[in-house]
């Protein structure tokens, strides 16, 4: 069987790269198996359930994901939905991104690795660390 792994697809132009490229491999034979990571599918701002089905039906067989966090007000709950997954499918492997790492480098590590907090709380850190105060708390309180 010959896989093929696509690193990013990134927004339309990416989705209309791989569907012209994946229709021809795997026409030709060139490709049995694609699996295309889609984290940006939806230029760099996730994928939606419209945008998955578009990249399904271009020809990816397996659609992986990363950078969790630091996408929104909702990181929390992304999380929580993760271990929740990771519980009743334990089979399943949940990788995680550069913002993941730069969080755990942030908050674990005192920023050893790359001097990261101010980077990871630009990229999104700040709104991460939101989701997770309760409800009508500030960060200053």
């Amino acid at each position: 069987m010959k896989i093929m792994m696509i690193g990013d697809i990134v927004g339309s132009p990416g989705r209309a790269v791989f569907a012209e490229m994946s229709a021809k491999m795997k026409h030709s034979g060139e490709v049995d198996f694609i699996v295309v990571n889609a984290e940006n599918a939806a230029g760099g701002r996730g994928i939606t359930d419209k945008l998955a089905d578009e990249v399904l039906a271009a020809g990816a067989d397996v659609i992986t994901l990363g950078d969790h966090i630091d996408r929104g007000s909702q990181s929390k709950q992304v999380v929580e939905q993760i271990m929740e997954w990771k519980k009743k499918y334990p089979h399943w492997q949940f990788l995680y991104g550069n913002h993941e790492d730069l969080m755990l480098d942030t908050l674990m590590y005192q920023g050893r690795q790359y001097n990261s907090f101010d980077l990871w709380w630009g990229q999104g850190g700040r709104e991460t660390f939101q989701s997770y105060l309760p409800e009508g708390l500030t960060e200053y309180e």
